[in-house]
């Protein structure tokens, strides 16, 4: 995979319930049940299991892969200054987080669309007739952002792909000129890919594409939303925002709020709370101070547990029984 990473921004023992954004280090992904022990200083009972088998709604089975990441919140970088939000934290927050992703491309609800990717992680919904023919989509504000050399994206691949390109601090492909009110495309594209090339030995239990990618800064981190959920029982978990992620220079966290806001008005994100604010605001990462009646969180969360979040909840659209390939020959 051509992805080049760049030093990310400094911008500005206990597991307690935690809500907001905090900026963490990416130790390791897919851990063994050693690693694990090792990062939490405790024994774990079972190896964990990435890949499972699974089966849709007409017997079909399909894989998907669990992407387990090892990170740490610190209260400071390696030059020793500061990192401004993580300062609620009073000693280094270890945890995890998981992204699942199927090896069943992503169609919409009646298979008239299919969600695309580019070399350059981009995503974007276009008819099958487009994707046999690889023509980029207009909408009303002009031309989808897209290569035409886009390829169907598997369930739960574009949130995986963010998740990396935000860590690696990868150069945007396409940058805003607010002065200009206009989109400026990057004079070296070359610096900007960043596509999951080997995400099919992903299906396979080989992850090591991603073990490689850990390897490139790492110094590096990424601000990530982290919240709470209630389960079916009652207890509460700790849990991550995934579907948007943030670099870690970022300052503003408007897009998050947006992000929660559109997916719980939509039915999606239930019993989860990523702030104890009264308007819903997001902030720093700090001590969920709101009165908790039942709470699960005396060891840190369990990443080995079933997807907690169903797929109508995480995904705009409702993917399909089959697997079929809307580029034909040509994928």
């Amino acid at each position: 995979m051509a992805i080049k990473a760049n030093a990310s921004s400094m911008g500005g023992g206990n597991f307690d319930n935690f809500v907001g954004v905090g900026s963490f280090r990416v130790l390791g992904v897919n851990p063994t049940k050693a690693e694990l022990e090792k990062f939490y200083g405790r024994e774990m009972q079972n190896e964990p299991v990435y890949l499972t088998d699974k089966t849709d709604n007409e017997g079909k089975s399909y894989k998907q892969v669990r992407v387990t990441f090892m990170i740490q919140a610190d209260l400071n970088y390696e030059n020793g200054k500061a990192i401004d939000c993580n300062r609620a934290l009073k000693e280094p927050l270890k945890t995890t987080v998981s992204f699942f992703v199927d090896n069943r491309y992503f169609y919409n609800r009646d298979k008239t669309k299919v969600q695309v990717i580019d070399k350059y992680g981009r995503t974007a919904w276009v008819t099958i007739e487009q994707a046999k023919n690889h023509q980029i989509p207009v909408y009303s504000n002009g031309p989808a952002k897209l290569d035409a050399n886009y390829r169907p994206a598997y369930r739960g691949e574009e949130e995986l792909t963010q998740f990396i390109l935000n860590y690696l601090n990868v150069t945007p492909i396409d940058t805003y000129n607010s002065t200009t009110g206009e989109w400026v495309t990057n004079s070296h594209p070359e610096d900007c890919e960043g596509n999951l090339e080997k995400i099919q030995d992903y299906f396979k239990g080989d992850v090591s594409e991603l073990k490689e990618f850990l390897t490139y800064i790492p110094t590096n981190r990424i601000k990530m939303l982290m919240g709470i959920r209630t389960d079916n029982e009652g207890k509460q978990r700790s849990t991550f925002l995934t579907s948007k992620t943030l670099r870690n220079g970022s300052k503003s966290y408007i897009v998050l709020k947006k992000e929660v806001d559109d997916k719980q008005s939509s039915g999606g994100l239930q019993n989860t709370v990523f702030s104890d604010d009264s308007t819903g605001l997001i902030q720093d990462i700090h001590v969920y101070n709101n009165n908790v009646k039942e709470t699960d969180l005396s060891q840190p969360a369990n990443p080995f547990e079933d997807n907690p979040f169903e797929a109508s909840d995480e995904l705009p659209f409702e993917a399909p029984d089959d697997n079929d390939n809307p580029f034909g020959d040509m994928a």
